[in-house]
């Protein structure tokens, strides 16, 4: 289906319907669509964009603008974007070629929305930016929302930006997976920034509660930077260069979203060794961003289920000083042995306790 439109013939001012394209009842093997240049402007409706619903099947979503005007970089806004709905499966909003990306941004709710409906994909979308990758064009509420279904998977190729924005910014997060149910959604190699909230919120043990994974250190080198951490076994690291997100005056989080990432620019993949350890050694020649002192990484972690996990709590990026002099602690003989407290997230994301005792050598002078 292309070159439906319901605006003027400006393609700026809205003639709504209650919705936009429903696909209904077992519904298969549409395509809404096309490329940029003949997808459909799909905008200014009073309910959805676009419906998938009731068992619908192997339809495709491409090339559309969704929520903005002609130009793709001005909101004519629908109450929603696209929904996935009521059992419906293995449709694909989205490709990875430029073309056939959709822009499913300025709308006044949730970007993209699959509830219920399991084996979905969402890939190569700009949600919540302008057709020229660069406009802010924040949808209203969450980016992609994944309620009480499994199997979907969001990436790659997504860039997810700006969202829970607007006259009145509002705690939405770019990508919120909620309900017990809500298992074995991948999430890969997307672009989130500048959100209201965090990059992946994990909510009511979605996707098993996987725990994100704890970064290390991140040394810069003379040629490489070397970034490592800890996962359990056998888990999947996927590394980002990180933007935080902006800070909301009364965060509903237990971790503070200052020091939670979100991934802006993809880095690589490693893998978690079996003690749980995973080294990546990226060189900014041949990588897609540099990485400069004090700029910052975070990562995320998938299990063998495709379960994936929040992002980590960034880390900046440090030099290594190989000619740091050793500190030496003396205190008298009589005096009590100096303790140091402090407290550190576990890969677990609990917080854990450490004492540590100094050992004192003692000197005659």
């Amino acid at each position: 289906m292309r070159g439906l439109n319901n605006y003027d013939l400006s393609g700026a001012i809205a003639r709504p319907n209650a919705g936009g394209i429903f696909i209904d009842d077992y519904a298969h093997d549409n395509v809404i669509g096309g490329t940029t240049e003949d997808g459909n402007l799909i905008s200014g409706n009073s309910s959805f964009g676009v419906c998938i619903h009731q068992y619908a099947y192997n339809n495709e979503i491409k090339g559309n603008k969704i929520g903005t005007d002609a130009s793709g970089n001005v909101a004519l806004a629908n109450a929603g974007g696209v929904w996935i709905r009521a059992y419906s499966h293995d449709n694909v909003v989205g490709r990875i070629l430029e073309a056939e990306r959709n822009i499913v941004s300025g709308n006044t709710g949730i970007g993209v929305y699959i509830m219920d409906a399991s084996s979905n994909e969402v890939i190569g979308n700009y949600i919540g930016i302008g057709a020229d990758g660069a406009t802010a064009l924040a949808n209203g509420d969450v980016g992609v929302y994944i309620q009480n279904c499994d199997f979907n998977q969001i990436g790659p190729g997504n860039v997810i930006a700006y969202t829970g924005g607007g006259a009145t910014p509002q705690w939405y997060d770019d990508i919120r997976v909620t309900g017990s149910d809500a298992d074995y959604n991948l999430i890969t190699q997307n672009s989130m920034y500048q959100n209201e909230g965090k990059g992946v919120l994990l909510d009511s043990g979605a996707n098993n509660s996987i725990p994100f994974p704890a970064i290390t250190s991140v040394v810069k080198g003379d040629l490489t930077i070397t970034i490592s951490g800890l996962a359990l076994n056998g888990y999947k690291i996927e590394v980002f260069k990180a933007e935080g997100p902006v800070v909301y005056p009364v965060p509903p989080y237990p971790v503070l979203p200052e020091f939670q990432g979100e991934g802006k620019v993809y880095l690589g993949t490693t893998t978690a060794d079996g003690s749980g350890n995973w080294p990546f050694v990226y060189d900014p020649d041949s990588g897609p961003v540099a990485l400069e002192i004090g700029e910052k990484v975070t990562a995320t972690a998938t299990d063998t289920n495709n379960n994936t996990s929040e992002f980590a709590i960034n880390v900046e990026v440090s030099l290594l000083d190989t000619e740091l002099p050793s500190k030496l602690l003396i205190v008298p003989e009589t005096s009590p042995l100096p303790t140091l407290q402090c407290q550190c997230r576990t890969i677990e994301s609990s917080v854990l306790s450490v004492f540590i005792d100094f050992q004192i050598l003692n000197f005659i002078l």
